[in-house]
């Protein structure tokens, strides 16, 4: 309002936050927009149970209402929003973190509309997929058939997420045909206790098979019309003769298969994988010209067991956690403790899903009855997991296999485009590289492009060994960090970071191994570089203290 001049209008700002008042009131649903179809998608994004996606959708209701679309119909909106109910769910049945969209939708929200040449929809469609880091992309259809084969469905937030899938795959199935949504309640085929009858159509391995998907999407269907919840751990025969009464087309087709196995199980999360694709498509145009970005290939071992591989770190001390208590019950005793993180914990504490605090916890594959937080980075996975071995008093062996080529001919385009950061050291770094001293202390601008998906600039101190002083030093940084550099996405701890003599970090998302985004991402270093050295230097004569508890709560 200020920028725009509106504080000086408060009868014109009251009016315009009555209009975005009752805007928002339709995304959370409070209000009723006219439009059948743009309500059906607000349904579908209020009815998954995430919020991150809010600032993008006011600012399409709003541009829609003061006629932005061109005067287009009703459906100009609404398949835009369908674009974005299609990114929301596809990255939740693909079992990528929503964490790092707030950014994303924030900046899209804040950014330029349509130009003349361009339609609505095509606008928006090309601003998302033009979203080339991993972590906020699109999925594409195998990374969403892989998260649905293995993401747990049901605990927690994810019992709405599905709940709204299901009903939503259903409707567009059925159309007016549907069940009312209020009737129904998500229903697990194979029971979540195991009878004696249970147990010998599963065969040797019932309790295996019973841990590994009970709670998966394939297990889960929806029941309340001629179905009930009274029908608990009834055989499958006898569910059969109740689903295919049923009308919810999902449900019905249930009661083709003749038993209920993993191959049932797969055939069914496939068939609803197909449906998926059908209601919420994405096509990367962009694909071809900006191929993904290579994966960092783990592989782990216990003792002398087998080499395991993995792509993604969050899978792999998951895993390793998973076999640590398969070796020997005992060491659920070890693994355990009060601490959030490094720690599992009872499900039953934290269900799978949930957040304590901050951070989100994952159930333990084949130990579904506890849960661990896993979303480290890859060198911080990497000693966990070793930490977590010797706590069982075995050795964990992980090799990570990395191409180091990017990260040094990066540093070298660094170099040739911008003439280096200053201090940049002439002989090619790998991961880290560190700016010129700025101080008596030595202090300097450390740049780290280990990641793939973001570069990563911070303050770090020139003394070595920990002190208040130092620490005290750091958090006066973090504070003008924050103050004067907010047009950036900061993170880290200013607390933790500055017992580590660090300041927090400013970030931005790149893919490290597309070499078209070199040129912008070398200005941005060197630009945030300088205003980091900055601040180094006005410390240097600044005389006023920093209370340390006062910025430590204001951290993030």
């Amino acid at each position: 309002a200020v920028q725009t001049g509106m504080d000086r209008d408060r009868s014109k700002l009251s009016h315009e936050l009555v209009r975005l008042a009752n805007l928002y009131g339709m995304i959370i649903g409070t209000a009723t927009h006219p439009s059948v179809n743009i309500g059906r998608e607000l349904r579908h994004l209020r009815e998954l149970g995430f919020d991150v996606h809010r600032p993008l959708t006011l600012r399409l209701l709003s541009d829609y209402e003061l006629n932005e679309c061109a005067g287009a119909g009703s459906s100009v909106l609404a398949d835009t929003l369908s674009v974005v109910g299609s990114w929301i769910t596809r990255m939740w049945l693909a079992d990528h973190s929503l964490a790092g969209l707030n950014r994303a939708f924030s900046d899209l929200a804040h950014g330029s509309g349509p130009s003349e040449q361009e339609t609505f929809v095509d606008h928006w469609l090309e601003r998302i997929r033009r979203l080339r880091n991993t972590r906020v992309r699109v999925p594409n259809d195998a990374e969403v058939l892989e998260g649905m084969r293995n993401r747990l469905a049901y605990g927690g937030s994810a019992t709405k997420a599905t709940f709204a899938v299901l009903c939503e795959l259903m409707e567009s199935e059925q159309a007016d045909e549907a069940p009312v949504r209020d009737r129904l309640t998500i229903e697990h085929v194979m029971p979540r206790k195991l009878t004696a009858e249970w147990k010998e159509e599963l065969g040797e391995e019932a309790e295996d098979v019973h841990d590994r998907n009970l709670n998966k999407l394939g297990n889960l269907t929806l029941s309340g019309d001629v179905t009930n919840s009274g029908m608990g751990a009834n055989t499958f025969a006898a569910k059969r003769d109740v689903y295919r009464r049923s009308g919810v087309g999902l449900t019905r087709r249930i009661a083709e298969e003749l038993n209920w196995n993993e191959d049932a199980l797969n055939r069914r999360t496939e068939e609803l994988a197909s449906q998926v694709f059908s209601r919420w498509p994405w096509v990367d145009t962009l694909s071809s010209a900006q191929p993904e970005p290579q994966q960092r290939t783990l592989s782990w071992r216990i003792e002398e067991g087998l080499w395991t591989t993995e792509t993604r770190a969050s899978q792999m001390i998951l895993n390793i956690v998973s076999e640590l208590l398969t070796r020997d019950s005992t060491n659920v005793a070890r693994l355990s403790g009060n601490s959030i993180t490094k720690n599992i914990h009872p499900a039953s504490k934290y269900p799978h899903g949930t957040k304590a605090g901050t951070l989100t916890m994952r159930p333990v594959p084949r130990h579904a009855n506890y849960v661990f937080h896993p979303y480290w980075n890859i060198d911080d996975c990497v000693r966990l997991s070793k930490v977590l071995g010797k706590r069982c008093g075995v050795n964990v062996y992980i090799n990570v296999m990395n191409d180091y080529n990017a990260m040094e001919e990066f540093w070298g385009h660094l170099r040739l485009q911008t003439d280096a950061v200053p201090g940049q050291m002439q002989t090619l770094k790998r991961a880290t590289q560190r700016s010129v001293t700025s101080n008596e202390s030595k202090d300097c601008v450390g740049i780290d492009i280990s990641d793939q998906d973001s570069l990563c600039l911070y303050i770090k101190s020139g003394t070595f060994f920990k002190s208040e002083t130092r620490a005290q030093q750091m958090l006066n940084y973090s504070q003008t960090i924050s103050e004067t550099m907010a047009d950036q996405w900061l993170q880290g701890n200013a607390g933790a970071n500055s017992q580590k003599g660090r300041s927090v970090e400013v970030v931005r998302p790149w893919i490290r191994d597309n070499t078209d985004e070199w040129p912008e991402a070398a200005e941005w270093v060197t630009d945030q570089c300088d205003r980091l050295l900055a601040i180094i230097g006005a410390s240097a004569n600044a005389t006023e203290s920093t209370d340390v508890s006062a910025i430590s709560s204001r951290s993030n």
